[in-house]
């Protein structure tokens, strides 16, 4: 069969989604039973380092769809744009006419489009899988506004129901789309990407580039996240702010990710607090800058208040870093060991984990101990099949 894998747009600002997208593409790569077109614009350098190795992934750009004579270029770009402005705000009709992706999908003979984020297009062409990541603005509305939270029930609730598959990681995920749209389960597949093919693979030791213009020289923290509020950076600068003031303890967190417009309220607290030495914020950085970070830390914390799944936890099991994270989704189930967990939601635990980690030789050995159980975990995860056999059941629908 033929499978369209639906990437467009993706790119590092993506931060997890754009892991998630690239380890699902990794699976894929290993399938040689199926055809697979990647339909991606933007020539993401992860992405094309695996179209490079796997000559049976045929890359699919815009210029490459070639339209009928009788759909000029004016119908076809007002029929784009129109229907992206229905599927974002679902205002006036849907325009039936032959669809970008109906002349895709005719061209390339597909079968089946995956869409490894949520979202799906509109087709009659080809069975449909979205992947929904979560549903966290239904556990914490305040981090969304009121037209954030409206859109999403409208949008996620249509691509569930046209979606002839959706994957999840996480079987809280499964439940929570079970519970709050009455989906049948029989629809949703928990597919958990293999983990020993992320990008910290691709290097090595000797790697390791001189980071002291972003530390100082300093020991310190690493905390890898875009600064959505669900990561919880406010309350991890209290919490660095309580080791100062309570226990006389300097400890300094560097933070990488795309800054959202959420930094804006997290750089206030910090000078607030006067913590501009102690804390530093990067913005995104290079995957070797980050390597780097990741390997001269002194130990990694994740304190998020919802995740679906943590790729900065995953990599610290990885890489064997020690490493410190919230009690919460499937945080605990993949550090399997509670002795690194603490309460995101009480700053007075997030303080006592940290100081824990930094001044406790042996507690970061016991962790690093630990993470060897969970890596074995992690890395005997086998998902080709089970994404096969989602394929499979697709098309025996017909």
């Amino acid at each position: 069969m033929n499978i369209l894998y639906y990437i467009p747009n993706l790119s590092q600002e993506w931060g997890g989604v754009r892991q998630y997208a690239k380890g699902v593409l990794e699976i894929v790569a290993k399938d040689t039973t199926h055809k697979y077109f990647i339909y991606h614009n933007n020539d993401d350098p992860e992405i094309m380092k695996i179209l490079s190795c796997y000559s049976h992934l045929i890359q699919i750009k815009d210029n490459d769809i070639i339209f009928p004579l009788r759909l000029t270029g004016s119908i076809i770009r007002f029929a784009k744009y129109w229907n992206l402005f229905y599927e974002n705000l679902h205002i006036g009709k849907f325009i039936m006419i032959p669809t970008f992706i109906d002349v895709l999908c005719e061209q390339y003979s597909i079968d089946i489009i995956h869409c490894p984020y949520q979202y799906i297009p509109h087709t009659l062409k080809a069975k449909l899988i979205t992947t929904l990541h979560d549903v966290q603005e239904l556990h914490f509305p305040d981090f969304f506004t009121l037209r954030t939270r409206a859109a999403r029930a409208v949008i996620y609730r249509d691509y569930l129901f046209r979606a002839d598959k959706v994957i999840v990681s996480y079987n809280h995920v499964k439940t929570d789309l079970i519970n709050y749209f009455q989906i049948s389960e029989n629809k949703i597949d928990i597919l958990l990407i293999k983990m020993n093919d992320l990008w910290i693979n691709h290097f090595t030791e000797d790697k390791v580039i001189n980071i002291k213009n972003i530390t100082g020289g300093d020991d310190f923290l690493l905390y890898p996240a875009n600064t959505w509020k669900h990561k919880n950076h406010l309350n991890l600068v209290k919490a660095i702010a309580l080791l100062r003031n309570e226990f006389n303890l300097s400890v300094k967190i560097i933070c990488t990710g795309n800054k959202t417009e959420h930094f804006k309220k997290i750089n206030n607290l910090i000078k607030e607090l006067n913590l501009e030495k102690q804390i530093i914020f990067t913005g995104i950085v290079s995957e070797q800058i980050l390597y780097s970070l990741y390997k001269s830390c002194k130990a990694v914390i994740v304190p998020s208040l919802y995740e679906a799944g943590s790729f900065p936890l995953y990599e610290s099991i990885l890489l064997n870093i020690p490493v410190i994270c919230s009690n919460i989704t499937s945080l605990p189930e993949t550090i399997n060991n509670e002795e690194c967990l603490f309460n995101p939601f009480i700053i007075e635990d997030i303080a006592f984990k940290i100081k824990e980690v930094w001044v406790g030789n042996d507690f970061r050995n016991r962790i690093k101990a630990n993470l060897k159980i969970a890596s074995n975990d992690i890395n005997n995860n086998n998902p080709l099949p089970i994404l096969q056999n989602i394929y499979s059941s697709l098309i025996e629908l017909n």
